[in-house]
């Protein structure tokens, strides 16, 4: 499995005035004037892929097709699905570290900041929900001709909750030290509930011709396709 995120490829320090969190000058030497010192930045930022060291995926999928009546038809599927990454991978934590942590963006972006390091292994892996059920209804009116058929189907859809990203924030809240409250994490978390959605059309046939009107996620459902964080604000897509 490979992971795409956004990192810092270079690490520079720049000779340049002290400051704290808020971007006021720090007095270190006590002084009157500014004090300098190294301090350390990012060089290059980018989208880039790395490995995952080692990971698991098991499933299992069972398609239906049947046709219980005459004109009825009900066709589907059932999935089950595992995913854990299997082997140490020890890499920065890169999940709205800012808030996560308190820290500015300097010591966020930092590489090297031990606070930071994080051990993913035993997360699932992003967008994997272990079940998921889709059953269409469907029923074919031919007209006494035999030239028309009009065909009403209905799709109800459900899918287990599963993480949005690789970080799986809340099997963290041990082993790293978060400053949001844990009870807190639910509200900015990359975890997605379980959520389904009735999707319903009519399709009609006529000789080579064919037509449908069709209604998707008609209960207005709202659910989150992409998931991160900044500055303790949730973000979605």
């Amino acid at each position: 499995m490979q992971y795409a995120s956004v990192g810092s490829l270079a690490y520079t320090e720049r000779w340049q005035v002290l400051r704290d969190a808020n971007g006021n000058p720090i007095d270190v030497d006590g002084v009157p004037g500014p004090d300098f010192g190294w301090v350390g930045s990012p060089l290059v930022t980018a989208y880039y892929t790395q490995n995952v060291p080692g990971s698991k995926i098991q499933g299992i999928e069972f398609e239906y097709d049947a046709r219980p009546w005459t004109g009825g038809r009900i066709v589907g599927y059932a999935s089950g699905l595992r995913t854990e990454i299997t082997e140490d991978w020890i890499t920065k934590w890169d999940y709205d570290p800012r808030s996560y942590f308190g820290l500015d963006f300097n010591q966020a972006a930092d590489p090297k900041n031990e606070r930071l390091k994080v051990n993913l292994k035993g997360n699932e892996m992003a967008v994997s929900p272990r079940f998921k059920v889709s059953m269409t209804f469907e029923h074919t009116f031919v007209s006494m001709n035999g030239k028309l058929a009009i065909v009403p189907w209905i799709t109800a859809y459900w899918e287990d909750d599963s993480y949005l990203t690789i970080w799986n924030v809340d099997k963290h809240t041990d082993d790293m030290d978060f400053v949001i409250l844990d009870q807190d994490i639910k509200y900015t978390d990359d975890k997605r509930e379980a959520w389904s959605m009735f999707h319903a059309g009519v399709r009609a046939y006529w000789g080579k011709w064919a037509a449908e009107i069709y209604g998707y996620n008609l209960t207005d459902e709202v659910v989150q396709y992409w998931g991160g964080a900044i500055s303790r604000c949730p973000r979605a897509a």
